[in-house]
């Protein structure tokens, strides 16, 4: 026979056994074994053969609730499945799919001792199987699938007893409660496919702010409980509240702005500061913060003031950082504590930092500690950049754009392009005859930048500076240099061809230009090599030479 008996189930109303308290009858099956090495004994949830002609049997009814019970010497532990006809159902259709004959292993679960417990059990299962019929009713047959859980919109299940959160999960997650779910053209519940192994968690957000004194860390946290490990309150990706040890655990994954925010809350926690929920005081402190995950901490906190320091943005995730970057942000944090003094040329210096492919130009200024002060030597408005010269009245020298003194290699690769910023430290120049050819230099330099990382707005600020220098350059030269920014467009115009081709001149370099904007290889090339070696090596830095390059090709 495929069962050993039945459970008669009563009501708990303080009355005897009686046809009113009667409730239903829960077919059984109890399979007994020695387990002399205790190999199944110590576990808490076991794996054991079932035959599947049983389960067939089973199916045609409403389930069975099957223990397994071991024996070693004096120890008994009995271990149960609940197979309401929706779990055999699925363990019929995995049997199917293996085109299983024999048996099939089934996850049975350790039962506790007190009676309460396998009352509830009991009784969970009848109110389960009595919705469900057996696994050929319709309901069953219709259930929802696992590949189909993400198009539920309405869960609901039906517990007889008053469990607290974790137990309850633990109980929908070893499928002693059937969950119940709806999707968007259901018009009743269906019983979900079970799972062994589920892990099932509740996680929800609770709208109440959380202070150290006046501080506020967090608009809110979320409480999370799963069948598997601790009660939880989640106060950002970075850090949490193990409940029932009293524990905080601190592992860095989000953005360096909000585990900033995190480390120093632990800190204001490990100084004694008074913690407050909406504005209530509640108990809440870190015990003393081992060595090394107060230097996670310190670094951090400091690792965000540097960056703010230096302008740069610190939304991106420390999670996503390569090892690379990962040591260039170690590296900024050693310069700024003065860890890094003995790799610097002096105490008041230029630096890249670099991170990642792009880069921060910075000013170091050595402080009396020893530490660094840096500045980010483009976009701080605490920095200016002059050319030194006796004629400059009452000040350092003639101002020119911070970014002026960097090169092509460096403006390609900026963290950030704020265009309007470095459009105004052009317009701010101190443009004059002891200016006029470093900055031409400058603009050629930017149209090197185009070259290299296809900015066009480069080609913007390089045509600005143009029309400052006007008044101190060569006409031809600006003309030469304005229609090579032209050509990188490829916008050249007959009227440009025409007035290159009147262009007349007695200075090579002019030539040499005025034949590779016309495209006349030859020209250009006996032009070059008229050049004197020291002027050819000058040459090959300038954008005209590049296309010159793209001639011979």
């Amino acid at each position: 026979m495929s069962w050993d008996g039945s459970i008669s189930l009563y009501s708990i109303n303080g009355s005897q056994a009686s046809k009113k308290s009667f409730e239903g009858r829960i077919p059984v099956q109890i399979k007994g074994h020695t387990d002399p090495r205790q190999v199944h004994i110590k576990r808490d949830k076991i794996s054991y053969p079932v035959d599947i002609g049983d389960l067939k049997a089973y199916s045609t009814e409403k389930g069975v609730l099957y223990f397994q019970i071991f024996i070693s010497g004096n120890r008994r532990e009995i271990f149960y499945s609940s197979l309401t006809p929706s779990k055999i159902a699925d363990y019929l259709e995995e049997v199917a799919r293996r085109d299983n004959t024999g048996t099939i292993n089934i996850q049975f679960y350790k039962l506790a001792k007190q009676p309460t417990v396998l009352y509830n059990i009991v009784n969970q299962f009848n109110e389960d199987a009595k919705k469900q019929g057996s696994s050929f009713s319709p309901l069953v047959i219709d259930r929802i699938r696992r590949e189909d859980i993400n198009r539920i919109s309405e869960f609901t299940f039906s517990a007889v007893a008053p469990y607290n959160t974790k137990e309850l999960l633990t109980r929908i997650a070893y499928g002693d409660i059937c969950l119940w779910g709806k999707t968007e053209n259901d018009k009743y519940f269906r019983p979900v496919e079970w799972s062994e192994n589920t892990v099932i968690s509740i996680e929800r957000q609770v709208d109440n702010t959380v202070s150290l004194g006046d501080e506020v860390f967090y608009e809110s946290y979320k409480y999370r409980v799963a069948t598997e490990g601790e009660e939880e309150i989640l106060f950002s990706p970075n850090l949490k509240h193990l409940i029932s040890k009293r524990q905080f655990v601190f592992q860095p994954v989000s953005t360096v702005k909000e585990i900033s925010k995190d480390a120093r809350f632990l800190l204001g926690l490990n100084r004694g500061n008074q913690l407050c929920v909406s504005g209530e005081s509640v108990n809440g402190t870190v015990d003393s913060i081992p060595e090394d995950l107060k230097n996670t901490i310190d670094y951090f906190v400091e690792l965000d003031a540097v960056l703010d320091m230096i302008q740069y943005p610190s939304d991106f995730r420390i999670a996503n950082c390569t090892d690379k970057q990962q040591r260039q942000l170690k590296q900024l944090v050693l310069i700024h504590n003065g860890s890094y003094n003995s790799e610097l040329p002096n105490e008041n210096t230029n630096f890249i930092w670099e991170f990642g492919d792009t880069c921060v130009p910075l000013s170091i200024y050595r402080m009396n500690d020893g530490s660094n002060l840096l500045t980010n030597a483009i976009y701080s408005g605490r920095c200016e950049t002059f050319l030194p010269s006796e004629r400059a009245k009452d000040k350092l020298g003639f101002k020119v754009p911070m970014f002026a003194r960097y090169d092509a290699d460096v403006l390609s690769k900026l963290y950030t392009y704020d265009y309007n910023e470095l459009h105004k430290q052009i317009s701010e120049s101190d443009v004059n005859e002891l200016t006029s050819n470093a900055l031409l230099e400058f603009a050629l330099e930017l149209i090197n930048v185009y070259d290299i990382n296809g900015d066009s707005h480069f080609l913007d600020l390089a045509g600005h500076m143009l029309d400052m220098l006007c008044e101190y350059i060569e006409d031809e030269i600006i003309l030469l240099n304005r229609l090579q920014i032209k050509e990188r467009r490829n916008c050249l115009e007959d009227e440009d061809i025409r007035i290159l081709d009147e262009l007349s001149s007695d200075n090579s370099f002019v030539l040499f230009g005025k034949s590779v904007l016309l495209k006349n290889f030859e020209q250009a090339e006996r032009y070059y090599n008229a050049l004197t070696s020291e002027d050819k090596k000058r040459y090959a830095g300038y954008p005209i030479y590049k296309l010159f390059e793209r001639l011979k090709h």
